[in-house]
C-alpha cells in the first residue's frame, strides 16, 4: 500500500512537471509573439519618424541653397564651393535616411562607431548639443 501511494505521488509530481513545462512553453510563445508585435510597431513608428526627419533635413538643405543663392557673388569661389559641398552632403544624409531601413542604419552606425570611435563620440556630442539648442529654443516662452 505504501508503494502505491509513493508511486501515485511520483506520478502526480511528474504530471505537474509536464504541465508546468507546457505552460512555460506556451508563455514563451505568447511573449515571443507579443515581443514581435511590439518590435514591429516600434519599427513602424521609427520608420515614420525617420521619414519626417529626412523631410526636415531636405527642407534645411533647400533653405541653405536659397540663402546661398541670395548672397552677393564674390570673386572668390571657395566659399561657394564649400557651401555647395555642405548642401550636397546634407542632401545625401536626407536621401540615406529616406532610402535605408532602420536595421541598415543601425548596422551602419555600429560599424562607424567601431571603426572611428573618436569621431563617433564627437559626432554624438555635437548632435546632442545641437538638439538641446533646438529644443531649448522651441520651448522658450514667447513675449506677449
Amino acid at each position: 500500500m505504501g508503494e502505491k501511494i509513493g508511486d501515485t505521488v511520483l506520478d502526480s509530481i511528474e504530471f505537474a512537471k509536464k504541465q508546468c513545462s507546457a505552460a512555460v512553453d506556451q508563455t514563451k510563445k505568447a511573449l515571443g509573439g507579443i515581443a514581435g508585435e511590439v518590435t514591429s510597431i516600434g519599427k513602424a513608428v521609427v520608420q515614420k519618424q525617420k521619414g519626417n526627419l529626412a523631410d526636415e533635413i531636405t527642407y534645411l538643405s533647400r533653405a541653405f541653397r536659397a540663402a546661398s543663392e541670395s548672397l552677393p557673388r564674390s570673386t572668390s569661389t571657395r566659399g561657394e564651393v564649400f557651401g555647395e559641398k555642405i548642401i550636397t552632403r546634407v542632401n545625401d544624409i536626407a536621401d540615406t535616411l529616406r532610402d535605408r531601413d532602420i536595421d541598415q542604419l543601425v548596422a551602419d552606425t555600429v560599424s562607424f562607431a567601431r571603426s572611428r570611435p573618436v569621431a563617433y563620440v564627437l559626432g554624438a556630442v555635437a548632435i546632442g548639443f545641437i538638439a538641446s539648442r533646438i529644443l531649448r529654443g522651441s520651448s522658450a516662452p514667447t513675449a506677449s
